[in-house]
């Protein structure tokens, strides 16, 4: 493996985007397996989305504030600055 690892795909990491237009598609009337197949998402993670967005659906200040991006940090080893060195 390369010093510096560059991924070769984008698959199964959705942009902020794409996930924004099928919660939207899905809020129009859209289902989710069909959303998540149109716009390229896997069921699970749109399902996971979903259920943030229904449970903030009360608060309209906090819609804006939902994390749309995978989060990866539960289980990081390194720091940020100790995966710069």
């Amino acid at each position: 493996m390369p010093q510096y690892y560059k991924r070769k795909t984008e698959i199964g990491h959705p942009t902020e985007g794409r996930i924004v237009a099928a919660l939207d598609a899905i809020a129009s009337g859209l289902t989710l397996l069909k959303a998540a197949d149109d716009f390229g998402i896997s069921k699970s993670a749109l399902q996971r989305y979903q259920a943030k967005q229904a449970k903030q659906k009360n608060d309209a200040s906090a819609l804006s504030k939902i994390p749309l991006a995978p989060h990866y940090q539960h289980a990081q080893i390194f720091s940020a600055i100790q995966e710069q060195e």
